[in-house]
């Protein structure tokens, strides 16, 4: 009899304990879909202009590559600090065109952006060109 009350005891804790974690588990991925939801670029349906401007090269390329998407194209770039680069696009009037997909690199070696160019020619149309920073 003892060890069945000392079971259910053990049981009951265990229950509450993995209560705590799948709690702490759903409040995490709400979380963190509420953040990824905020990463996002913000655009109004009638904005022509936008400027996107972050010191991650990462996060610049999904954010041109997003905002691709809804007809922006690069119209210039140009770094604002030593690890910050600030990017003009413009909204074209096109629809029928597919969206561009960006590729951003940056290297201070010459050697290197030609290796990284070469690399990722395959992806770059002939028009391509004209957006290189």
């Amino acid at each position: 009899m003892f060890s069945n009350i000392a079971y259910l005891s053990f049981a009951k804790k265990l229950q509450t304990i993995m209560n705590k974690y799948i709690f702490a588990f759903i409040t995490m991925i709400f979380m963190t879909a509420l953040i990824a939801a905020q990463d996002r670029v913000k655009i109004e349906p009638d904005q022509s202009y936008l400027v996107l401007s972050t010191k991650k090269l990462k996060t610049m390329e999904s954010e041109l590559n997003e905002v691709s998407a809804q007809g922006f194209r690069v119209l210039y770039g140009a770094p604002t600090t030593a690890y910050d680069i600030a990017v003009l696009l413009k909204r074209l009037d096109d629809t029928e065109s597919a969206p561009y997909t960006y590729k951003v690199l940056a290297t201070s070696l010459i050697k290197t952006m030609e290796k990284e160019l070469n690399e990722n020619a395959a992806r770059l149309s002939v028009g391509a060109a004209h957006d290189c920073l």
